[in-house]
């Protein structure tokens, strides 16, 4: 059942990347397709007003910059949205007002089963020329990404390998927090050391921020400690051969290079998701 899941995943990626042209909206609006219903009253207090002073939610990424968010469709089970609907109303959350927007502490939502969705599409981007900028929630951000390198297509593999990790052992793969519990890229990119090994030289040649974590020889530097593991001894599900399949799976989508990540299409018929896929 993971594999179907992990499947239709990547089967989602390959599409997107040759349907975005051909995307269009009914006239009538996305919300012509649901059914009306009477509008709920959200409490207009009763929740826990934060020091303005005090740095919450995206607020805690370094590059953050106030931005407008987007709904976004959650899945197909929309009980989800009920349940939380009604967890605001018994039990509003804490929320920082400022004098240009207000920011609401993040409600976790249950997990649900089904097809996968792709969504949130906020940072999306045309094209396939070299990017710049500071994109992907921070956890699952590439490497070229966080060294501020220019990037393509090949960050979204990265984002495939990652929540493939995360549907597949239960928990995430990079903290990317330093011991004070803050978004660190110092300790992002230690992790990362340990479970690629060494970066290639010529890959931190393309950004001199490389210099704050290796140095001229590509050793690390960084006030970080490199952590004492690697992927073999962080997953811990599988054995022998099945072990062996899904980290060289997982290896052609989580690498250094992101010229050397494999295609979503090559992707969609790895030995390993074939095999008993269709049994």
């Amino acid at each position: 059942m993971e594999k179907r899941r992990l499947f239709s995943l990547l089967t989602r990626s390959y599409r997107t990347s040759f349907s975005i042209s051909r995307f269009k909206i009914n006239k009538r609006g996305l919300a012509a397709s649901r059914r009306p219903s009477d509008p709920r009253l959200f409490p207009t207090s009763g929740w826990d007003n934060i020091d303005s002073s005090i740095p919450v939610e995206e607020e805690t990424i370094p590059t953050y910059r106030p931005k407008i968010f987007y709904p976004v469709h959650i899945g197909e089970d929309e009980s989800i949205l009920s349940k939380f609907e009604t967890a605001e109303l018994e039990a509003p959350v804490p929320r920082k007002t400022l004098e240009d927007r207000t920011i609401y502490i993040s409600r976790s939502l249950p997990i649900s089963y089904g097809t996968p969705v792709l969504c949130d599409l906020g940072e999306a981007r045309l094209g396939t020329d070299q990017q710049q900028g500071d994109i992907m929630p921070d956890i699952y951000r590439a490497p070229e990404v966080i060294l501020d390198m220019t990037w393509n297509y090949k960050v979204d593999i990265w984002n495939v390998g990652m929540v493939i990790w995360d549907l597949f052992e239960h928990r995430h793969l990079f903290r990317a927090r330093n011991p004070e519990g803050k978004l660190d890229d110092g300790y992002h990119l230690a992790e990362m050391q340990a479970v690629l090994g060494d970066p290639p030289l010529e890959f931190l040649a393309r950004s001199e921020k490389s210099l704050e974590f290796w140095d001229g020889n590509g050793k690390w530097k960084g006030a970080a400690p490199v952590p004492d593991y690697d992927l073999d001894t962080l997953e811990e599900r599988l054995q022998g051969d099945e072990k062996d399949d899904f980290l060289r799976f997982l290896r052609r989508m989580i690498c250094w290079q992101p010229e050397e990540r494999a295609t979503a299409k090559e992707l969609l018929f790895d030995p390993w998701l074939m095999h008993g896929l269709f049994k």
